[in-house]
């Protein structure tokens, strides 16, 4: 009647966690045998079905990875003598065509005896090498996210979709003369365009513009360095897999230098201008003057 109770209870808590892990393990101390995860096994080949509990156990103990026992077995030992809430560890377990998986391991002793000795532990187990990849692959397209973002000439921040500061690049705060702690959460127009209300009311319109999905450009003159500078400003909206707008991309280019070359270009086009109009009204003065002497 005993074991029938702890297969029915185990039973319930297997399919209780069937959707969030690869299954649940019991050890009975007074037998010495572990009840092993029938589903982990099998998604790492090897077939439960032929393997008796006592055979389990040691497959088990042999396929996890040499530096990683004395870990496991220390954080098993702390949680038995009590020094730990409950058991919990990360390991490398050897699949059966020989690559490396990595399974977390979470357990807890729910029976006693009356001296506090342990007499049951059950727990689950999780194969989250996937998960372990998809963490990599993040850290790795945020690097290089970040190697992009603060080497770009132009100033970049990205925003909430209430135009709040998450991150700026060097370049922007080398400008303006701040630290990343020192602008994050700030408004965008609490960094440039203080004190302004009609800029500030400009900026704002192009923040709710973008977050209704439109992308944003203008010219603005602001004070940086303590020098005014013309910068091309666009505010771009960020999408999830969903089409909703998550944040905000803003970016400003220093175009002082380029439209003073404009300037000076038009300037030179303008004296050009005069001057082939100075020649012709000379060349048509000239034709009679000419005759006339």
């Amino acid at each position: 009647s005993y074991l029938s109770a702890r297969l029915a209870e185990r039973e319930r808590l297997e399919q209780a966690l069937v959707t969030s892990t690869d299954g649940v393990w019991e050890y009975d101390f007074r037998a010495g045998e572990t009840q092993s995860a029938a589903r982990i096994l099998t998604r790492l080949g090897y077939p439960p079905p032929e393997l008796s509990p006592h055979a389990a156990m040691k497959l088990a103990q042999a396929i996890v990875h040499p530096d990683d026992r004395l870990r496991v077995a220390k954080a098993f030992d702390e949680h038995l003598a009590g020094r730990a809430e409950s058991f919990e560890a990360e390991a490398r377990v050897r699949a059966r065509a020989g690559e490396w998986h990595v399974v977390v391991l979470r357990g807890r002793v729910i029976e006693r005896d009356s001296l506090g000795d342990p007499l049951r532990m059950v727990g689950i187990v999780a194969d989250v090498t996937e998960r372990r990849h998809a963490d990599a692959a993040l850290a790795e397209s945020e690097q290089r996210f970040r190697a992009i973002f603060d080497s770009a000439f132009q100033f970049e921040l990205l925003l909430d979709v209430e135009g709040r500061c998450l991150e700026a690049n060097r370049t922007f705060l080398a400008a303006i003369g701040a630290t990343r702690e020192g602008v994050a959460g700030r408004p965008l127009a609490d960094l440039w365009w203080a004190g302004d209300a009609v800029r500030r009311q400009e900026l704002a319109a192009a923040v709710a513009r973008a977050r209704a999905g439109e992308t944003v450009r203008y010219e603005e003159e602001v004070v940086a360095d303590d020098r005014r500078i013309t910068v091309d400003v666009s505010i771009k909206p960020v999408f999830d897999t969903e089409g909703q707008v998550v944040q905000l991309l803003a970016e400003g280019r220093d175009v002082t230098e380029r439209r003073r070359a404009q300037d000076a270009l038009r300037e030179m086009d303008t004296l050009s201008t005069m001057g082939r109009l100075a020649a012709r009204v000379a060349h048509e003065i000239n034709n009679p003057l000419a005759g006339v002497q």
